[in-house]
């Protein structure tokens, strides 16, 4: 085990964080949730959930400027999560989600949301 992180390391955890989004919305499709299983708004790809909306959020400012960022600013993700028409307490329950299966950790005071490496 390793104290950096590398960019296969990053992909690996991406590719996780996927799957466990598939799993969720399988979840919460079979468990009749119709705003998580897929009545979120709409975008250039169509009618998205709020929890894979609000992810997809997250990855993209991760991977902004051809740079990989496992720390984001919960205020900036905030921002960019209320233009895009979602609330914080919608933000702070898709953070909440993928914090119970270790993909995010938001910090206790509120100001950082990260990325969870995947152990070895």
């Amino acid at each position: 085990m390793s104290d950096q992180v590398d960019e296969a390391d990053v992909d690996e955890a991406l590719r996780l964080m996927d799957s466990a989004q598939h799993t969720l919305e399988a979840h919460a499709t079979a468990g009749g949730n119709r705003r998580a299983a897929g009545a979120g708004r709409g975008g250039a790809g169509g009618p998205r959930s709020t929890p894979d909306a609000i992810f997809a959020i997250l990855r993209q400012m991760a991977r902004a400027g051809g740079n990989l960022t496992l720390e984001l600013p919960f205020r900036a993700v905030l921002e960019r999560v209320v233009a895009k028409g979602y609330s914080e307490q919608d933000l702070l329950e898709v953070v909440r989600m993928y914090e119970d299966i270790d993909v995010l950790l938001l910090n206790q005071s509120r100001t950082k949301i990260s990325f969870v490496t995947p152990p070895e």
